[in-house]
């Protein structure tokens, strides 16, 4: 069984922007797909309410079960669907109790502005990478 996830993000913000770049140059099964926060799936799906957080949010939806990750559990699972080495890091991350990692996740996330993508990046690499946006 193939388990398909879908990342949303906040699609205003560089480094989110640049992140899910990177999310797609490992996902080499192509198990994630990307939305985000402000769109219409969002919306439909009841998900937006997380892009109003002061310290934003990732949210990693699998749509098989309908589960909902957020924070240091997105990151953790969003890992985990990657594989390869990236499941350790998940397995050595997910050593730490989730307050700890939340804290971690957070004081990125209040700085994502000053981590060097403070622009849009408007063009995709390929139409694969294109194809994997739902809106």
């Amino acid at each position: 069984m193939t388990e398909k996830q879908v990342l949303f993000f906040d699609g205003k913000c560089g480094f989110c922007l640049q992140s899910i770049r990177w999310v797609y140059h490992f996902d080499k099964n192509q198990k994630i797909d990307f939305a985000p926060l402000d769109g219409c799936l969002a919306n439909c799906l009841n998900l937006s309410h997380y892009a109003a957080l002061k310290t934003g949010s990732m949210v990693l939806l699998n749509e098989d079960d309908g589960t909902i990750c957020i924070k240091s559990d997105a990151i953790i699972q969003l890992w985990r669907t990657i594989g390869g080495n990236f499941k350790v890091l998940a397995a050595c991350y997910g050593l730490f109790p989730r307050s700890i990692r939340d804290f971690i996740y957070e004081l990125i996330s209040a700085n994502r502005s000053y981590l060097g993508f403070r622009k849009s990046l408007c063009s995709f690499p390929d139409e694969a990478f294109k194809n994997r946006f739902r809106l």
